[in-house]
This record gives structure tokens, C-alpha cells and sequence, in this order.
């Protein structure tokens, strides 16, 4: 080894150029990140669009522009000739290329948002307002006025009035995105959005799937159903739930990009672990016999959902931010026509298995909760047999000449798989971030309890930011705030009083784990139903302690609702485990597969689901439940209502 010190390099020429590990990095985020933190331009995308250049023209090797160069086309939106051309011009110029301002001038400026104002008042309420009709009443504005301002050309109003135009025009040709040639979808905005790419538009929606599953503990059973004209509190047989299903499609190649299966209504939580599910590369266990399927991935620029509670929040919105697509509510229901017609296919799938119950309450056969058999891991399994195995192989209805995967490779920028998204900038749909003033000793609070970190103590009086797994909230992470934006790491800070928590769970017998820092196993609904036992108890005592002349209807009603809230909050408890079993399995799936134990061959774009692979779902059903259909064989057809059941139809694939 030579004694030279690593500090001191070679002699080199002056002209030389010394290249690191920046020098070969393809995240535009980290390069924009970069530039706006030293100040060397501003935020906005005209700004940075000449550094862009730059970056991409100075890449060391062919691999590094090629990927430099996407990155730029997918993040200033501009088409990729028109990006060569300026990579051209910058390489024969050797200089940036300076911002400029044709047809700008001031007395542009001065009339450009009377135009705007004028034009879109008079195209309310079905009215037609054209650009010569805007020029007249701009001529009488500035006579009435007396500006003495000259108004502008009529080129040059329709210079202004172009891109409004354009969009008033594509809002009123948009269908629905299943619909025509053109795939575009409506904002609640008044925007129309048109996916030319694929993974450039995906639409997220949940429902409750039309049939019964067994519950994994035996336990779970549902609410009060109508029986006989009046609203009585009947339980059907014990083990029975209905899941929800929250499926992501993609709207140029209606690709199936990902679903989750939950026990309850789907959370903010779980369309964050959805859209994790869907940038990531997808990695089933063996047994769903999903090795040899190519399943779409990748990270989207835009996310088409509708104006529920849980899809329209702050968290999805800065998931948005960090990871960089934009959030879009639906104007219509018949903007979200690509998802909903799944939901419809799905009862055609369902149909023939035990369990299934009608989405018409009137026609619903009877029974159907006896003849449930089906765990939920078995209906992931049909589902991801269908979804990844049969539609998205299934030829395109607009293309008839390839199938719905060879259409999403067909439409992605230079017929490439898209590249996988570091883990590290994925946090965000793990973690939820909250913002907290630091008290003494380096103390914050969230939920009642106290959370402490040494690195915190020189912040005492300063707002961090903090991120939590939903999961696992006993330790969290911390950050600076600079600018309302999250700075430097600060490290973890950890919860306080962990044996008092132990203590409440044993006095108030609830049904949860022993909770230590070690194993870090207390999850965000944990906490909460902790502090709601500790809530209720504390009003029980202080109502004891007053004096009570309640009568006997009332004491009858309190013991009532009593018993009615602890059966509630078991039942609450129940449909929490399975529902955290299932978010469990969805994390599983997302992890990357250690190479070591995988095939060598990683062309991707080649696979293509076998025959000897991909599974026949009515053999399927036929192998699980043939035990039961022998028995409906068996028993008394007239004790036993025949259930006609439709006939599997291909044209609705």
C-alpha cells in the first residue's frame, strides 16, 4: 500500500475535470434541491429549465443522458425533440440559453388581464364571447376611461386568449377516459386533463366487494340488518366480513397498477400504502404462482380520484409534493368510468363463489353469509390472479392488435420500464409528518403522551417537524424546519412512560400486546383506543361521585348503550387485527427480492404469463369448493332456494 496520503491527488492540466458520484447522479429532485437551497435561480420551472439543460449536457457517459434526459422531459413536461434541440443549441453555443420575451412588451402587460377578465365573464352561463367582441369592449373600456393607452392587436389578443381556449374546447369534446380515442378526464378545476403517456394519469377509487369472507379469528360478526320491514339487531352466523377493495388503473393503457384489500373503510394510511404498492416493483410470495407475471409499476404524474375524505386530504397532498404528482378531484361520476367499470367486472368474477351477495339488496339470494368459505388471503389471490394474470393480458378494446400490458410499454417515453424510485424518497408514504414545538429538556407532545430526543434540546421554543408510522409510534423521527419545509435530520425521539401505558392496558383490560421500545409494537389506533378506555373511565368516576337519581328507564338505557359499546369496540378491535394482517401482507409485497434467490434474467418487458402459470379461476373455485356443492346436491331442494347464477360472459373483459 503506498504511503501517500488519500488527500492528495495526481497532477493533472489545468482544464481538467474532476468527476464524483454527482457527476453521475440522475435524480432531478436531489439537482433542483440543490440549486434552489444555494440560491442560484428560483423555484419556478423557467428558471431552472437552462441549469436542466446544462445538467443534462454535461453527462459524463451515454447511460447518464439518457437517463438525465427523461428525467428532464417528465419534469419540465416538454417533448423530447424539442428538448434535443435545446440540448443542441446549448452544446453549440457553450453558454445557457437566456429566457426570452417575444411579443412582451408593456402595453401587453397592461391589457392582458383585462382581456383574461373580459373573455371569461362573457363565456359564463353557455355564452359565446369571441376575440373581436373582447377587443370592441376593451376599446370602449379604455374611451370610457380616458387612458389614452393604445389597445392591442388581434393577434396579439389571441395570442393571450390561446391556452383558455384550447381548454375550453378539450372540456367540451372530454368523455369518459374508457371512452373515444382521446383519453382525457375532467377536474373539478375546470380543468381537462389528457394522458398521452402511460403511468401519466391513474385513477384511485374503493367499494365494498358483493361477497362474504371468513373472518381469520372466527369472531368478527356484522351490524344490524332489515328483517321484515323494521331495523332489528340480528346477528348472522359468526366469522363472516365483506372486504374493501381500493384498486388503482391506469387511464391511457387501462392497466391494472395495483389494489389493497382492507377489513375496514380504507384510511388516508392505506391510499398512501396503495400508491407505495403501485411505484414499487410488485413481489408476491410463491404460492400466488406470480413469478413469471409481469406486473406495470412506476411512479405517475398525475392522481385522478374522487372527492371522498380519506383521497381528498392534506396527507395525500404532500405525499404529492414530496414524491411529485399532483392531486385532482373528479368533476363527474362519469369521470372515473375506467375504475367503476371494474367494480362492475368484478361481479362477474365473484359470482360463482361461495359468499357472494348481490349489489341489489332486493335480489340478494339468502344464505349467502352460511355459505362464506373463503379466507381473505384467497380472495387477494383470486384478485391478483385476475388483475395481473388475465385483464391486463387481455387485448385493448381501442387497439385491438396488442394487449393491454404491450399498450402500457408501448406508450412509455422510449418503450423503457420506468426506473425504481429509491426507498429513501418513498418515506412519505410510510410516514406522516406533524409539526410541534419543542418544550423544555427537548420534550414534544403528540396524543397525550411525551416523546423526548437529546438532539432536540437545542431547539427548546422552535417548531420540528416530526414522522410517524401509523404502524409503529413509538419513535418517531425529527427534522428541522427551514422556510415551513423540512430541513436536517435530528434523529429519533422516543416515547416517555412506557410502563404507565402497560399499566392502563391491564386495569382496563384491553386487548393489546405488552408494549416495549425494543419491539416498537404500538400502532397510531392502539393509542387512540388507550386514551378512549382512559377517557370513558375518567367520566364514569366523576359521574360516581355526584350524587344519582336516575330511574329506572334511564338506568335500563345507560345499561344498554353500555353493553352496546363495549360489543362495538370488540367488534372494532376484531376488524383492527384483520385489517392490520392484510396492511401487513401489502407492505411484504412492496419489499425488494434478494437477488441471490431470484433468476438471473431481468428482462421484464419480455415476460409474459405462461399457460402452465397462470391460474384457471373456474378449476379454482371448482377444487375449493367442490365439498360444497356436494352437499347443496344432497340436501332438500325445497328447504334449500335455488339461486340462478349468471353465465360467465366475455365480452365484458
Amino acid at each position: 500500500m503506498s504511503d501517500t496520503p488519500l488527500t492528495d491527488l495526481p497532477e493533472c492540466p489545468d482544464d481538467a475535470v474532476l468527476l464524483d458520484e454527482s457527476s453521475f447522479s440522475t435524480d432531478i429532485d436531489e439537482f433542483v434541491r440543490h440549486l434552489v437551497a444555494q440560491g442560484t435561480c428560483g423555484a419556478s420551472k423557467d428558471d431552472l429549465k437552462p441549469w436542466i439543460i446544462q445538467w443534462v449536457a454535461d453527462s459524463p457517459n451515454r447511460s447518464t443522458y439518457r437517463d438525465r434526459k427523461w428525467e428532464a422531459i417528465w419534469y419540465l413536461g416538454t417533448p423530447e425533440r424539442t428538448f434535443q434541440q435545446w440540448v443542441k443549441n446549448f452544446r453549440e453555443r457553450k453558454e445557457l440559453p437566456k429566457k426570452h420575451s417575444k411579443g412582451q412588451h408593456q402595453l401587453t402587460k397592461y391589457w392582458e388581464p383585462e382581456i383574461i377578465r373580459i373573455w371569461t365573464e362573457g363565456n359564463k352561463n353557455g355564452q359565446i364571447k369571441t376575440i373581436q367582441s373582447v377587443l370592441d369592449d376593451l376599446n370602449g373600456e379604455a374611451f370610457h376611461n380616458q387612458e389614452g393607452k393604445e389597445v392591442v392587436s388581434y393577434s396579439t389578443a389571441y395570442r393571450i386568449l390561446k391556452p383558455l381556449i384550447e381548454q375550453r374546447e378539450l372540456a367540451e369534446g372530454a368523455r369518459s377516459s374508457g371512452q373515444g380515442d382521446r383519453c382525457i378526464v375532467n377536474t373539478r378545476d375546470g380543468k381537462a386533463l389528457q394522458a398521452k403517456w402511460s403511468n401519466e394519469i391513474i385513477q384511485i377509487d374503493s367499494t365494498l366487494i358483493d361477497l362474504f369472507t371468513e373472518y381469520e379469528d372466527g369472531k368478527e360478526v356484522l351490524g344490524c340488518r332489515i328483517v321484515k320491514g323494521k331495523e332489528q339487531e340480528i346477528l348472522p352466523p359468526l366469522g363472516v366480513l365483506r372486504l374493501w377493495l381500493t384498486l388503482a388503473k391506469d387511464v391511457k393503457s387501462t392497466c391494472v397498477l395495483g389494489f389493497l384489500l382492507n377489513a375496514k373503510h380504507p384510511t388516508s394510511d392505506d391510499i398512501a400504502l396503495l400508491i407505495l404498492r403501485v411505484i414499487r416493483p410488485k413481489n408476491y410470495p410463491p404460492d400466488y404462482e406470480l413469478q413469471n407475471v409481469a406486473i406495470p409499476y412506476g411512479r405517475f404524474k398525475h392522481l385522478h380520484t374522487d372527492g371522498g375524505k380519506y383521497l381528498n386530504c392534506n396527507y395525500l397532498h404532500q405525499i404529492g409534493k414530496e414524491v411529485g404528482f399532483t392531486c385532482h378531484l373528479r368533476m363527474r361520476t362519469e369521470d372515473g368510468g375506467d375504475v367503476e367499470v371494474m367494480f362492475n367486472i368484478l361481479r362477474y368474477l365473484l359470482c360463482e363463489c361461495p359468499g357472494y351477495t348481490n349489489s341489489n339488496t332486493q335480489k340478494r339470494p339468502k344464505g349467502a353469509e352460511e355459505r362464506a368459505c373463503l379466507k381473505p388471503k384467497d380472495v387477494d389471490k383470486i384478485l391478483a390472479w385476475f388483475f395481473y394474470g388475465t385483464h391486463n393480458y387481455k387485448v385493448c378494446r381501442k387497439h385491438r392488435t396488442m394487449t393491454r400490458y404491450q399498450r402500457w410499454i408501448d406508450k412509455l417515453p422510449n418503450k423503457q420500464l420506468p426506473i425504481e424510485v429509491p426507498e429513501e424518497k418513498l418515506t412519505s408514504c410510510m410516514t406522516r409528518a406533524i409539526r410541534r414545538k419543542v418544550q423544555k429538556q427537548g420534550i414534544v407532545s403528540f396524543e397525550n403522551r411525551l416523546y423526548q430526543g437529546e438532539s432536540l434540546k437545542g431547539y427548546v421554543g422552535q417548531d420540528v417537524l416530526l414522522r410517524l408510522d401509523p404502524d409503529h409510534i413509538l419513535h418517531m423521527a425529527a427534522f428541522s424546519l427551514e422556510d415551513d419545509k423540512q430541513g436536517k435530520s435530528l434523529g429519533k425521539v422516543e416515547m416517555l412512560n412506557i410502563e404507565e401505558l402497560n399499566e392502563y392496558i391491564d386495569e382496563l383490560n384491553l386487548e393489546i400486546s405488552e408494549i416495549s421500545l425494543e419491539k416498537n409494537n404500538l400502532s397510531l389506533d392502539e393509542l387512540l383506543e388507550i386514551n378512549d378506555a382512559i377517557k370513558v373511565k375518567s367520566n364514569q368516576a366523576e359521574a360516581s361521585s355526584q350524587p344519582s337519581r336516575l330511574g329506572n328507564r334511564r338506568k335500563i338505557k345507560n345499561l344498554v348503550q353500555e353493553k352496546t359499546e363495549q360489543k362495538n369496540n370488540e367488534r372494532r378491535k376484531r376488524k383492527q387485527n384483520q385489517n392490520d394482517e392484510l396492511r401487513n401482507a401489502a407492505k411484504q409485497s412492496t419489499k425488494p427480492v434478494d437477488e441471490s434467490t431470484q433468476p438471473n434474467d431481468k428482462s421484464q418487458e419480455s415476460k409474459k404469463p405462461s399457460s402452465d402459470k397462470v391460474v384457471d379461476f373456474q378449476q379454482q373455485k371448482q377444487k375449493r369448493n367442490i365439498e360444497f356443492f356436494d352437499e347443496m346436491l344432497k340436501s332438500d331442494r325445497e328447504q334449500q332456494p335455488q339461486v340462478i347464477t349468471p353465465q360467465w360472459n366475455n365480452r365484458f373483459w
